[in-house]
């Protein structure tokens, strides 16, 4: 036993010795991460985070005004009012408004500017403080997995530990996207959330090469043993070391080449994701945006009006009709529907209607 091993197990009394060779044969209790206050923890504040999103959404926010606009502005109009967003809150609000009579609606719905305030300006406290837990306790029990590797923390609790982390990332990521316009005036906090972004990326991003390894599809969840014992490069078990999975090199913890491609989408979407919302704070990408979406409706309209010209008066009748229902009617079907999918993708409404999919889903593993 090495001189750490014995500290270890000396510091913690529970501290398991690493030994890759020699794999324990049952998965020791951890509260800390498989406990039900802690997965309690996690659901709780990511279910808040939907609803305090949606109320937000339906009673707070203004697709009309600028989301880089001063504290108490409510006058300055957006460079461009989304189609999706004015029609979604339109629709909602005429639906509303019959309840104005009928508490809480009456309150939220009264026509004193000053109440309105308030509660814009409570709806940001409350997702606030909900996506800074979430960015807290995601760093927080990533930091604690990384500690318990070298104490022997099994693949089962690396698993929960990379689940929550993900879970606690999508929860944050998708608050940060209704705190633009807070952030917008409050620099510092702004630099403080990108600086915790960035932390929790790296963490996630290293934490998640491991899952290459796992293959949770033959795992008996009764005990943790392998079900089909005849698929070779199969021979993961949820009572390893996490840690041995961290060594590419060594037999018999090569990595899955279907494992491998999970493990790089994962990585992907995670760095898109923050990627996104880290430009979505700041004004420069949407003027970058506006303009590209701009450039790219005037050359397809061009190019539209470009096919409508080419039918000349001297072809029959059933060549014009062919040509139009043949590639002018598809084109100009194709161009509305993926422009209303941009629409779709750069509004409000998609961030409100996705996170709760994905809140439901499986995480990366």
């Amino acid at each position: 036993m090495s001189d750490t091993q014995g500290k270890c197990q000396q510091n913690t009394g529970t501290c398991r010795v690493v030994d890759c060779a020699n794999q324990p044969t049952d998965i020791p209790e951890y509260a800390d991460i498989s406990g039900l206050g802690v997965l309690l923890g996690f659901l709780i504040a990511a279910y808040l985070v939907i609803i305090f999103l949606i109320g937000y959404y339906v009673f707070a926010f203004d697709p009309r005004l600028d989301i880089f606009r001063a504290e108490d502005d409510a006058t300055s109009i957006a460079p461009t009012i989304n189609i999706v967003d004015d029609f979604v809150l339109r629709k909602v609000h005429h639906v509303l408004r019959k309840t104005r009579k009928i508490p809480p609606f009456s309150y939220l719905w009264s026509e004193d500017p000053d109440k309105g305030k308030e509660f814009h300006k409570v709806m940001n406290q409350c997702v606030y403080a909900l996506v800074d837990s979430q960015s807290i306790t995601g760093i927080a029990i990533l930091v604690s997995g990384y500690y318990s590797l070298h104490c022997g923390v099994s693949s089962y609790h690396w698993y929960l530990i990379v689940y929550l982390a993900w879970f606690a990332s999508l929860t944050h990521l998708s608050g940060l996207t209704f705190l633009r316009h807070h952030l917008h005036n409050h620099q510092g906090a702004r630099q403080w959330r990108l600086f915790c972004m960035f932390v929790l990326l790296v963490l996630l991003a290293v934490a998640l090469f491991p899952t290459a390894h796992f293959d949770l599809t033959y795992i008996d969840y009764n005990d943790g043993n392998i079900i089909d014992q005849g698929n070779t490069g199969k021979d993961f078990r949820l009572t390893d070391h996490a840690v041995c999975y961290f060594k590419i090199k060594e037999e018999p913890y090569g990595i899955l080449p279907d494992r491998w491609d999970s493990m790089v989408v994962s990585m992907a979407l995670l760095v898109y994701g923050y990627l996104i919302r880290a430009l979505k704070l700041f004004r420069g990408p949407r003027g970058t945006w506006y303009r590209f979406k701009r450039k790219w409706k005037d050359s397809c309209q061009q190019f539209l009006r470009w096919m409508a010209s080419i039918p000349s008066d001297r072809w029959p009748a059933w060549l014009r009709f062919a040509c139009g229902a043949v590639f002018l009617k598809p084109c100009v079907l194709f161009y509305l529907l993926l422009r209303g999918l941009l629409h779709y993708y750069v509004s409000m409404a998609s961030e409100v209607s996705f996170f709760p999919w994905i809140v439901s889903e499986p995480g990366p593993c």
